[in-house]
């Protein structure tokens, strides 16, 4: 397969689902996909991240020696909110490693609480903090900080994970 010409050409379900499927659990297969997603050609890595994703969440294990560069790329506003959502959409089913755990924290942070970001990538990264405050129980506070301080201007989609993660965050916790 071409992978190049086959991402641009028309964004369709039906291709995002062929691209994966060639990949598969290739992780050299993967790296190419990869190799699209971080590039130059900013149309090509919009296109990309979309497969990206579904190859992810169907072999999250895909994505552990290319973390450092997703969330590098999540946490870089000038890249497209695509790819942002698609990167941390799939850090909700990603093993997040401890070496990584602040930075992930931190970038996801950053996202939630910045007026500019999408609703979509808002409210994803509210997942992945929720997730990283069950083992780290310390930053349970200030993300429920964050997550009530964005609710006034809150869209529907974004109130609805709210809730969601106000249940898990304000669950009692297992000792």
């Amino acid at each position: 397969m071409n992978l190049v010409e086959e991402i641009a050409q028309a964004q369709t379900k039906a291709s995002r689902e062929i691209i994966a499927i060639w990949v598969g659990k290739d992780q050299t297969r993967f790296k190419q996909l990869m190799k699209i997603v971080l590039g130059e050609d900013a149309e090509l890595a919009r296109r990309a991240a979309w497969p990206m994703n579904q190859c992810i969440e169907e072999h999250p294990q895909l994505a552990s020696p290319i973390l450092p560069e997703l969330v590098r790329q999540l946490g870089d506003q000038k890249s497209h909110p695509a790819i942002r959502r698609n990167i941390v959409k799939a850090l909700q089913v990603i093993d997040l490693p401890d070496d990584l755990l602040a930075r992930i924290f931190d970038t996801c942070y950053e996202r939630l609480t910045d007026p500019e970001e999408t609703v979509a990538v808002k409210a994803y990264s509210m997942t992945v903090l929720t997730r990283i405050c069950k083992r780290e129980p310390a930053l349970t506070d200030e993300v429920i900080l964050a997550i009530e301080r964005g609710l006034p201007h809150g869209t529907a989609a974004f109130r609805a994970r709210a809730r969601m993660a106000f249940r898990e965050l304000k669950s009692p916790r297992k000792e």
